[in-house]
């Protein structure tokens, strides 16, 4: 009985712990997706930032 118990809190902190690998992978891709966006958005500004600037100038080719 108690080497059944033992066995169990055993199992039951492997599972906890490949759940916490699993969290930490997570949030290394959600900070990986964020960090993406960010700079996405940074550049859509920029670029909106100077189509404003350059309206009504001509570029020559």
């Amino acid at each position: 009985m108690i080497k059944q118990k033992h066995k169990n809190k055993k199992l039951a902190y492997e599972q906890e712990k490949k759940i916490i690998e699993l969290l930490e992978k997570i949030l290394e891709e959600l900070t990986e997706i964020k960090k993406n966006t960010k700079i996405t958005a940074d550049f859509a500004t920029l670029r909106s930032e100077i189509i404003n600037r350059t309206k009504g100038q001509q570029v020559n080719p």
